[in-house]
């Protein structure tokens, strides 16, 4: 397959502005391709260091810098968010109730964006994080998580769901880790990044466009009206530079960081190796193997139906049809729609921004065009021979796929003569997505299906426990056992 001519029809039939793709393995570019106009009034090409506004997978790079803290024991991603910023912070219908990282990172913490930005009679509400969000309004975090009668409190900034109990999108949640940064490092949020990341790997890249060094080669982004006929502009340098937030106290600057980064993707597809290289970037260690393993594995999963299946810390795990599963985020904000997505064991990833276009969404949070590419990709470069060794610790707390470590909430446990093991643990090892119904969690492998209603599981801290060798028995799926692990083996 021609991907490159694939390439240029999709966004040709799209009606695309312009348009970058890179697909990449642990070593190398594989393919490189660009689109039409980084701005159609200069009539100026998108080329690789084209510069784009990406927003959603800026919160990877968030999340890599909580998990740089955790490693230095700095913080725990299981600590209370209250004892890092400084003051109680709690859903008010669950007072009794702590909010960690954790909960920030997987966006189950019930804390909200509040009003609906994009509701027009929200307009002039400025209270609540997207009443402020986009304004230098001095509004801090404790006036709008502690409920108070000032002038930017909101009740819908807590939803009425516990902590850890309903996965809501959260950009807000994304501040709150940038201003955990800041509180336990001294330091502001972009300052951070620039320098334990950026700055390591020789990347020009920040969430503020005045510490780009080249800012002339910059994707300007359009809206396209509906009928695919006018083409407005949206985001350029110069509105960049008038909507830059001031740089409030440490610990307050949380507008910005869940989708402000501007990179090119040559920059961003060295953050995509180090994903594919356990944590390093030709021979630069930015983080260790075992952090980057864990923020990949299953840490949540949706039991409604849901554009989000799945997530990791703050990377979203996806899958095609239900069976190639990628991990990573996607972006769509000011007309861009960018996409940021690899497989660990096949040593794969590819990235894609556009700046505007006549793109269709999809129910699953995705647009047509993303889907597409992906899929052109697959058919090329993905080996389907690959052998994997699932090796689950019956006693400990950790489990092995191929060389990528999996940590367990619990060792295996017995009920009823049967040995349970988390949901989330079985996902990881088989590669399987599920697919979720009402009442139901449905696995399939190798063309054979099972499927368990929710009550049947045990559950136990937010995580789900599955009975292991009915549901091995089920899927046809060999396995080896001795006193202390359990090996399965099987090709994908």
């Amino acid at each position: 397959m021609n991907v490159r001519k694939e390439f240029k029809k999709i966004c040709t039939n799209s009606k695309l502005i312009g348009a970058q793709m890179i697909v990449i393995n642990e070593k190398k570019i594989l393919e490189n391709l660009s689109f039409g106009f980084r701005n159609i009034e200069t009539k100026e090409k998108v080329n690789i260091n084209t510069k784009f506004r990406i927003a959603s997978i800026s919160k990877i790079i968030v999340a890599m810098c909580v998990m740089q803290l955790v490693e230095k024991n700095l913080v725990s991603i299981d600590e209370d968010i209250s004892k890092v910023l400084g003051f109680k912070i709690r859903n008010p219908k669950f007072p009794n109730e702590k909010i960690t990282i954790k909960h920030l990172m997987t966006q189950t913490s019930s804390i909200t964006d509040g009003f609906d930005d994009e509701d027009p009679k929200n307009d002039n509400l400025k209270r609540g994080y997207n009443g402020v969000n986009g304004t230098n309004v001095n509004a801090t975090l404790r006036d709008l998580l502690v409920k108070n009668d000032g002038p930017y409190w909101i009740d819908g900034t807590y939803s009425n769901y516990r902590p850890g109990e309903k996965f809501i999108y959260s950009n807000f949640g994304c501040g709150l880790l940038a201003c955990i940064i800041e509180k336990t490092t001294h330091t502001f949020f972009c300052d951070y990044v620039i320098e334990n990341i950026f700055s390591k790997l020789n990347i020009d890249a920040s969430f503020r466009i005045q510490d780009i060094e080249d800012q002339k080669n910059f994707a300007t982004l359009y809206y396209l009206s509906e009928d695919g006929n006018k083409i407005v502009p949206s985001l350029n340098v110069k509105k960049l530079y008038d909507k830059t937030y001031n740089k409030f106290p440490l610990g307050e600057n949380f507008r910005g960081p869940a989708g402000g980064l501007i990179i090119n993707i040559k920059d961003l597809s060295k953050i995509m190796q180090l994903f594919l290289n356990d944590g390093i970037y030709k021979g630069i260690r930015v983080l260790d193997k075992e952090t980057i393993d864990f923020m990949q594995q299953f840490h949540w999963i949706n039991t409604e139906v849901s554009e989000y299946k799945a997530k990791g810390l703050q990377i979203r795990i996806f899958s095609i049809s239900n069976q190639e599963i990628l991990r990573g985020h996607t972006g769509d904000s000011h007309g861009l729609v960018s996409f940021f997505f690899y497989n660990p064991e096949q040593k794969l990833g590819v990235c894609f921004f556009t700046n505007g276009g006549n793109f269709k969404r999809l129910p699953f949070g995705t647009v047509d065009i993303f889907e597409k590419l992906l899929e052109k990709v697959i058919n090329k470069y993905w080996n389907y021979q690959i052998e994997k060794n699932f090796i689950i610790d019956k006693t400990g707390l950790e489990s092995k796929i191929n060389n990528r470590l999996i940590k367990m909430e619990k060792s295996l446990f017995y009920k009823d003569g049967k040995a349970y093991i988390s949901l989330f643990t079985i996902l990881d090892g088989l590669d399987i997505m599920p697919v979720v119904t009402k009442n139901l969690v449905i696995l399939s492998k190798n063309n054979k299906k099972i499927s368990f209603r929710f009550m049947e599981l045990v559950k136990t801290d937010d995580t789900y426990y599955i009975p292991l060798k009915d549901l091995l028995t089920k899927l046809d799926i060999d396995f080896l056992e001795d006193e202390e692990t359990i090996l399965i083996k099987y090709i994908s």
